[in-house]
């Protein structure tokens, strides 16, 4: 069902002896899956929100990589056509991770 899981450590948890479910770090979250399961998850708040900003550092990675792989296409394809554009003489291919771009002239 869920891939997510508490965070909360319940008895072991200092605050939760003292506060039980009234713990101020306590989280309580219902959550429904896209094909309609349904789940609760137990969180401490300072944990989950560690654990989340981690997920946002990582996603933020994989998107500067990615931008990256499209930058350099982009610099591979714009030096390409400006070479063709310089010397009408010869034809340029260029050869990119995932797509097989060609410059043909007529």
């Amino acid at each position: 069902m869920s891939n997510r899981k508490d965070t909360c450590p319940g008895k072991e948890c200092p605050l939760w002896k003292r506060y039980g479910e009234h713990c101020p770090n306590y989280v309580k979250g219902e959550w429904r899956t896209n094909d309609g399961h349904e789940y609760t998850t137990h969180d401490c708040a300072p944990k989950r929100s560690m654990i989340l900003c981690q997920q946002i550092y990582d996603n933020m990675v994989n998107v500067r990589k990615d931008y990256n792989q499209v930058r350099n296409a982009n610099e591979q394809v714009l030096g390409a056509v400006l070479t063709n554009l310089q010397s009408p003489d010869t034809m340029t291919i260029i050869d990119l991770p995932g797509a097989d771009i060609k410059l043909l002239k007529e």
